[in-house]
């Protein structure tokens, strides 16, 4: 569909979201005891009884102009932790086995980052767009879920998404982009489910005057949003520093916590094992992180990775030339999650560097003549 570009007043907000909460589980940013993360909204009928207890509403409690949510919203379609099927070794026939079907509840993510949601897009390369093979699990949630994302016009100084092909106003993996617009919204009108999401709710046409201020204000996020490494330059070079010793540094700070991987909207690594009690157990799949050492742990004793300076590699070399090399993006949105909750301040951006500037030299040392 072509995109659409509407307007609604910040005054109607409230009962757009609230109408949403009539048609689909609502999951929004509101700030916890500790950091902000995605949590439902209540529906409406229940927001009007809380209203006359004298609580708070529900939707105040909704975090837009604050920094993204600790945990990435990439769990409402491949989940930290979930059952592929249930067997009990006591029955017989199929009954022995029972595949775990997602629910089919229409959902709606309300306030997602444009880094996030461009990570959903990458993410379908893996669990959707290989030959012959797509992971049912992860499409049914993908399929269900109305994405709605809020531009980003004050970037945290983590944040690095324009040197990662994305944009603080991005509009890759959204149905729906909002864009402040000072007393109201700017809405584009990405995708036929978010066009759908909007069928009832009274907007205007934006004013050519309404979109220049918003793509002002873009321009001004997109400087803010950049770092001085430039990644897809060097993606085929690192292949060229794979036995250097720039991995030696790289690696030192790091714990092997899995923080990083886990805050990650990008990283997918995962494990399946089976929970067993009696003759009925469940088949689990968990996600899992290459910063472990057990990761690569063979049954004979052997690792291949066994130390951080060969689990780092292969992170970098994943995010950065492996996935790009075989789906065409860079496996890293430039969220700064990992810069900003490493224990020990790891900084990616920092190693991007490093990295360009070890490609850049084996490159240049490459192609300079040999002296007889």
């Amino acid at each position: 569909m072509n995109k659409e570009t509407k307007y609604l007043l910040k005054s109607g907000l409230s009962n757009l979201l609230a109408g949403w909460t009539r048609r689909y589980a609502v999951y929004a940013p509101q700030m916890g005891e500790r950091s902000i993360d995605f949590a439902p909204l209540a529906p409406v009928d229940q927001l009007d009884q809380l209203a006359q207890r004298g609580q708070r509403d529900t939707l105040d409690k909704v975090v837009l102009r604050s920094p993204s949510s600790k945990w990435p919203p990439k769990r409402f379609f491949f989940p930290q932790s979930e059952s592929l099927l249930k067997y009990n070794l006591a029955a017989h026939g199929r009954e022995r086995v029972t595949p775990v079907v997602p629910e089919d509840q229409p959902v709606l993510l309300y306030g997602v980052r444009p880094c996030d949601a461009h990570a959903f897009e990458i993410l379908d390369h893996v669990f959707l767009k290989q030959q012959d093979v797509a992971d049912p699990y992860y499409g049914a949630r993908r399929a269900r879920t109305t994405v709605v994302a809020v531009a980003c016009d004050a970037p945290a100084r983590t944040c690095f998404c324009g040197s990662l092909e994305g944009d603080p106003h991005g509009t890759e993996g959204c149905d729906l982009l909002l864009r402040d617009a000072d007393e109201g919204y700017v809405i584009e009108v990405l995708t036929d489910k978010g066009r759908a999401a909007l069928e009832s709710a009274v907007l205007e046409k934006a004013t050519t005057q309404q979109t220049a201020a918003v793509e002002e204000r873009q321009a001004k996020a997109a400087k803010m949003a950049r770092i001085e490494a430039q990644p897809r330059k060097f993606v085929e070079a690192l292949a060229d520093i794979f036995e250097t010793n720039v991995w030696d540094r790289i690696h030192e700070k790091c714990i092997a916590c899995g923080t990083c991987t886990f805050l990650c909207p990008m990283c997918h690594c995962f494990d399946i094992q089976d929970e067993k009690a009696g003759k009925a157990g469940r088949r689990m799949r968990n996600w899992d992180s290459c910063m472990f050492p057990l990761f690569t742990l063979h049954a004979s004793g052997h690792n291949p990775r066994a130390t951080q300076r060969e689990r780092w590699r292969q992170r970098a070399m994943h995010k950065f030339n492996y996935y790009p090399a075989k789906f065409g993006p860079i496996a890293c949105v430039g969220c700064g999650r990992c810069v900003k909750d490493c224990p020990t301040g790891v900084d990616i951006r920092k190693i991007l560097k490093t990295l360009e500037e070890a490609a850049t030299a084996s490159s240049s040392s490459s192609s300079s003549p040999s002296k007889e």
